[in-house]
């Protein structure tokens, strides 16, 4: 049971890693889905009590949110340096 719980982590990993590359190339949120939206097979984990379509678009969005708003923070610490 064991190598079958590490496979399938390994492949919710698989998922996630593929979400961290395609992240940055996106244009939208929506695009962001889209591209993830084949790679969906990968993941092996929603909660039983969850629509899984409405869950994996919960976690992409905040992903989504989480990435951009780094992206903000970094480029606001730029321009404080740019001003000195």
């Amino acid at each position: 049971m064991s190598k079958y719980k590490d496979y399938l982590m390994d492949l919710e990993d698989q998922y996630w890693g593929i979400a961290d590359r395609e992240i940055g190339g996106c244009e939208s949120l929506g695009e962001f889905m889209q591209v993830m939206s084949k790679h969906t097979h990968l993941l092996t984990f929603i909660p039983s009590d969850e629509n899984p379509d409405e869950w994996i678009e919960d976690q992409l969005s905040e992903m989504w949110s989480d990435k951009w708003y780094d992206y903000q923070q970094q480029a606001i610490g730029e321009g404080k340096h740019d001003n000195n």
